[in-house]
């Protein structure tokens, strides 16, 4: 039945009917549902990555006037997807304010800028944590402000190595509020970023009694694609419907050439190009066909081939890794970290950051 592994980024078809009765047109989005329920058994076959699909899936069969043995179900979860955003959506606010008081720019990722304006309803996308993104520069005043906060990082021991070479780090308090924060939106290519980059079109909406900073509509686009594109133990498939959702209200206004110039410029052409070709196979989006006409005609670097890979293989979740693997984490790390794409030259500076790292370690060890 699977056309996709469980932690592929790709649906398998439990899932695709799913995704199709939130975005199809009115037969298909029926006639979806009616195969999904021949084939899954709701109280067994409901992996995770569907179950957060399905107030979107509720809020879609409701506008059809569609009732049916399912419906009381799926109106609780709505529900509570809702019950529980409203509690977020009230905490985030109260926690923005806070720390744009102090200064520091905040801009909101992913769940709450989706919710806001994209989907304009708080009940469709559950949210179990808050993303924010800080300038580069801020990340340092940022941390500290989360831990007088009460906050402490998920992984201390690899803190002050993701300060150089990462993205971010989750943090927690004692009452289990999540804060995700990013002071890089994209982990794949990190010299050639800009610290301009994605704050230059930034946006301020309404969040509480406060505002926050939100992405365009074309960064927040190729934000979706590249993040969903990479393998997870909790199947990522929601960011078709994002996707889907972010071109069909913006695709007069988006900003394709700086689309693809970002997708270039952070080596992500691999999964934009697999993401975007597939909500246009499978949504009949038309909008899509001259932006992958463009990136079909770029070819990836080496360095792009190999960073796709090893999110394909391994993604951000992994913990456990053989000898090997934590060689060609290493190799992908060091490979997101260089602007370099001269074959020789790349392996030459490897070699030299390999024996530095070395060295520090074992001079930290003594």
């Amino acid at each position: 039945m699977n056309k996709y592994s469980s932690e592929s980024p790709l649906p398998n078809l439990p899932q695709e009917l799913l995704l199709k009765v939130a975005l199809s047109d009115e037969k298909e989005a029926l006639d979806s549902w009616a195969e999904w329920k021949s084939i899954t058994d709701f109280e067994n076959d409901v992996d995770l990555g569907s179950l957060r699909l399905l107030p979107l899936v509720f809020h879609r069969l409701q506008n059809l006037s569609h009732l049916d043995e399912l419906t009381g179900r799926l109106k609780g979860i709505y529900r509570k997807s809702w019950s529980n955003n409203q509690q977020l959506i009230y905490k985030a606010s109260l926690f923005i304010d806070e720390m744009r008081k102090t200064g520091i720019n905040v801009m909101a990722l992913k769940g709450i800028p989706l919710s806001l304006e994209v989907y304009n309803n708080l009940a469709i996308r559950p949210m179990y944590d808050v993303d924010i993104l800080v300038p580069l520069s801020s990340k340092m005043e940022a941390i500290q402000f989360l831990r007088g906060k009460g906050f402490t990082p998920d992984d201390e021991r690899i803190l002050e190595y993701n300060l150089t070479y990462g993205k971010g780090m989750g943090f927690k308090n004692e009452s289990g509020f999540e804060i995700d924060l990013h002071w890089r939106p994209l982990l794949d290519s990190i010299m050639n970023s800009d610290p301009n980059d994605f704050w230059d079109k930034a946006k301020p909406v309404e969040i509480g009694n406060t505002s926050v900073l939100i992405m365009s509509p074309e960064d927040e686009l190729l934000c979706t694609l590249v993040h969903g594109l990479r393998r997870n133990p909790l199947p990522p498939i929601r960011w078709v419907a994002d996707s889907v959702f972010i071109v069909r209200k913006n695709h007069e206004t988006i900003d394709w050439d700086r689309f693809v110039t970002y997708s270039v410029k952070y080596k992500v052409m691999i999964q934009v190009k697999t993401g975007l070709n597939y909500i246009y196979q499978t949504f009949d989006m038309p909008v899509l066909k001259d932006v992958i006409k463009s990136l079909n005609k770029i070819k990836p670097s080496y360095s792009e081939k190999v960073i796709i890979k090893h999110a394909q293989w391994f993604g951000d979740q992994r913990k456990n890794f053989s000898f090997p693997e934590r060689i060609f984490t290493f190799y992908a790390r060091y490979l997101r970290f260089s602007s370099n794409e001269n074959f020789f030259k790349l392996h030459y500076y490897f070699l030299k950051y390999s024996l530095s790292r070395i060295k520090n370690r074992l001079i930290n060890s003594a």
